[in-house]
């Protein structure tokens, strides 16, 4: 339905459009003598009487012009002027040629990557033949697929696969490790990097990172002789960069864990989480898991009858239990990574590795997955 729908509104356009470039050239040629453009090589319209008699009676002008749009013409009208208008014979293609020209050769390359690229058994994916209003768009599925394929096999060379590659936060940003805190930054085409914050005065080039052969920035940043972290839990933290062209950019890290809005401004800042003690998982994780999905798709900030939005341990408390009682065994929660942009239900996403703020800290989200296990079993 949405490709035919796009497909139709298209085509209507491209017609309304052929329609307004004819009505042009007929008010031209209907100007004052004195106004008239350089006369080109013309030729007379069709007689109504003989070809589109019906329409003719109709009508007082007659044009149809030939519009190849798919497999329309369209007949045009245009009423009030006295003589037939009469037709100009250009040299060059018309748009509507042109454009015709282009759909063709798209289809003899369509046809080609087709008898190159896809399997001599269209039917092993099974889902077109389950749906055969599918089977008009198989190309487009089966390059969709190659090319999932394609990422997959990155992914397995490089990254010992999906999974490897998604447990990239382990590695990246800020972690604590034995002695002090690791920082790592994917950054290829910046020229300096350098991590500044609440820790060190905001001083721009004090803690400046090292780059390897791959683009990765690094930095050690160690422990005091108490023990006490370098960069304190709750501070905020930038990476500032000198970017290709010499100018420089402050950036919240990308793999940082918790980002805030700070009050009266429009501005984030990246926080580093790291508190003291620890989250203690109070719920074991269900060691058997239902047969079949029952998907309840939610949002936290929304879920609340007040006029708020809503938290994480609020929607663990009160809106778990009424989900669980509805039969359900599954959430699929929105607007669970951060975003500036509220009204987008969290679509429009700006830190892919923090939770979002809103609805509370990093330690609020992990109460409400625990008590999710104990509810949706």
């Amino acid at each position: 339905f949405f490709f035919s729908s796009r497909r139709r509104h298209t085509r209507s356009s491209l017609v309304s459009w052929a329609r307004r470039c004819v009505q042009e050239t007929v008010i031209i040629q209907d100007l004052p003598k004195e106004a008239e453009p350089v006369q080109e090589e013309e030729i007379k319209a069709p007689n109504p009487q003989t070809e589109n008699d019906a329409v003719g009676k109709e009508c007082n002008t007659q044009r149809k012009p030939s519009i190849a749009v798919g497999a329309e013409i369209e007949l045009l009208s245009v009423k009030g002027a006295e003589e037939p208008a009469q037709l100009v014979d250009k040299s060059e293609a018309s748009p509507a040629d042109k454009l015709n020209e282009q759909l063709e050769n798209q289809n003899i390359k369509r046809e080609k990557q087709k008898q190159e690229g896809f399997p001599k058994k269209i039917s092993e994916i099974e889902v077109i033949n389950q749906d055969p209003y599918l089977k008009p768009y198989e190309h487009q599925i089966w390059t969709r697929k190659n090319k999932f394929q394609e990422w997959i096999k990155k992914f397995d060379e490089s990254e010992q696969g999906i999974l490897g590659f998604s447990d990239s936060y382990k590695k990246f940003g800020l972690n604590r490790v034995p002695g002090g805190i690791q920082y790592r930054e994917w950054a290829p085409m910046a020229k300096k990097l350098c991590l500044c914050g609440d820790f060190n005065g905001w001083n721009r080039g004090s803690h400046e990172c090292k780059r390897n052969p791959y683009g990765v920035w690094e930095l050690l940043l160690p422990d005091d002789k108490d023990g006490k972290p370098a960069i304190q839990h709750g501070s905020k933290v930038k990476a500032a960069l000198v970017l290709e062209n010499g100018q420089q950019a402050d950036r919240i890290p990308a793999w940082i864990r918790y980002v805030v809005q700070s009050k009266g401004s429009i501005q984030y800042d990246g926080i580093y989480w790291d508190p003291p003690q620890k989250y203690e998982w109070k719920f074991e994780k269900p060691s058997v898991y239902p047969k079949s999905l029952r998907v309840y798709e939610c949002h936290v900030g929304m879920s609340s009858e007040e006029g708020k939005v809503n938290s994480y341990r609020d929607f663990a408390d009160w809106i778990l239990p009424r989900i669980k009682k509805n039969g359900y065994n599954t959430l699929q929660i929105m607007a669970i990574m951060e975003h500036v942009y509220y009204a987008s239900f969290g679509y429009h996403v700006t830190n892919f590795f923090a939770t979002s703020s809103r609805s509370g800290t990093p330690d609020d989200f992990k109460y409400l997955v625990a008590v999710s296990y104990t509810h949706l079993r």
